[in-house]
């Protein structure tokens, strides 16, 4: 669950684009996912989403920010219950070197120029830093 500023937001699950689970990705190509949120109430703020590829050491190597999330309507729109659909793609650099590569996602508000996290807290899953880590991706 994210939480922040009077908001609930759950990420209920993702799912990777066919294959690459199995197979990973080739660097050069895109990584794509979606991302399935729930808010427990209608949201009071407009949220960002974004999903991020780290190495071992933690260093961002790909991401994408959705300023309104990757969803068709801003948070704020959400009715409280519904699953709504987030995605993102990430461009894989064309020299990334072979190998095992974290997927985190979350989500921020903007204030005055200042990115605010929502907190993150997880039941089923693993938390990283203001994010929730999706696993590991294998770049072949």
């Amino acid at each position: 669950d994210l939480t922040g500023n009077g908001d609930a937001i759950s990420l209920t699950g993702y799912s990777l684009a066919p294959g690459v689970a199995w197979n990973g990705v080739r660097p050069g190509d895109h990584l794509r996912a979606t991302l399935y949120w729930q808010a427990q109430a209608t949201p009071h703020t407009d949220y960002a989403s974004y999903m991020q590829l780290l190495n071992q050491p933690g260093e961002r190597i790909a991401s994408q920010d959705n300023p309104h999330t990757g969803a068709s309507q801003p948070t704020t729109a959400w009715p409280p219950g519904n699953v709504v659909t987030d995605t993102a793609t990430l461009p894989i650099p064309a020299n990334l070197p072979a190998g095992r590569y974290r997927l985190i996602a979350g989500m921020y508000r903007l204030d005055s120029g200042v990115i605010k996290p929502l907190s993150m807290s997880c039941e089923k899953g693993e938390k990283y830093g203001d994010a929730v880590s999706l696993g590991w991706v294998e770049v072949k």
